[in-house]
């Protein structure tokens, strides 16, 4: 199953209540503080994988409603 869970409270207590095995997909799209928090909640508990970084179809994206915005 997929579960999702916030970065609000304590993390490391959520993720250690979750079914095991268990593997984090964060919904970031760059290194920082919140992946910083993120791993190390998760630090002996889960692997954490990469942030969403630079994918085409995410540049895609944002470019997509970038001209829709403009064209407003």
């Amino acid at each position: 199953p997929v579960l999702t869970l916030g970065m609000a409270g304590d993390l490391r207590a959520k993720l250690t209540a979750m079914p095991q095995p268990l593997a984090v997909a964060p919904y970031l799209l760059a290194p920082g503080r919140f992946l910083d928090l993120l791993r190390q909640a998760a630090a002996g508990v889960a692997p954490v994988g990469k942030p969403l970084g630079v994918h085409p179809a995410l540049v895609e994206l944002v470019w997509q409603r970038y001209d829709e915005a403009s064209r407003r």
